[in-house]
């Protein structure tokens, strides 16, 4: 088996057969946090497939809250997509229902709670990812195998022992 960082795993592209093309897990990440932080914003995009040379900012964040009918609130290139807590810092920093007009310190608060969100939220994805992994392993991964060599061990549904004691 070889060594799967999660970290790799959870920041890598995946495909969207809605769209028929692979898309950034910065971006789908983004897309929860803002559905976290408010219900009605969500991140729509031009797929690739219908874009032009016009599209030079084919994201968008959408407020589609009912009282105000739908609009967009920010255009994003790909290459600010590469950068989600610059985006919800300036979303933050923007929403007034969350902190008063004359706070000095917004910015800077508002941009460490963004990074602190996506963080935790990378964390998230990281720990869903090693269970998964242990999950895996403890069904005896794709060969059914009945044990697990890691680290010098081998692991079985009786625990662990050395890989010297192991008889073959």
């Amino acid at each position: 088996m070889s060594n799967v960082n999660p970290a790799q795993v959870v920041d890598a592209p995946f495909y969207s057969q809605e769209h028929g093309e692979f898309l950034s897990s910065k971006a789908a990440r983004l897309a929860e946090v803002l559905k976290d932080y408010n219900p009605y914003l969500e991140l729509c995009f031009i797929p690739s497939s219908k874009r032009d040379e016009t599209d030079t900012r084919p994201f968008a964040i959408r407020d589609n809250s009912p009282w105000r009918g739908g609009y967009i609130v920010r255009h994003i290139t790909e290459a600010e997509l590469e950068r989600p807590q610059e985006i919800l810092a300036w979303l933050f920093e923007g929403d007034l229902s969350k902190h008063g007009v004359s706070e000095v310190m917004a910015k800077q608060q508002a941009k460490e709670a963004a990074e602190k969100l996506l963080n935790l939220k990378r964390e998230q994805d990281i720990a869903a990812e090693r269970q998964e992994l242990t999950a895996a392993i403890v069904q005896g991964g794709r060969d059914k195998k009945s044990s697990f060599r890691h680290n010098g061990k081998v692991f079985t549904d009786k625990g662990a022992r050395d890989v010297s004691s192991t008889v073959y």
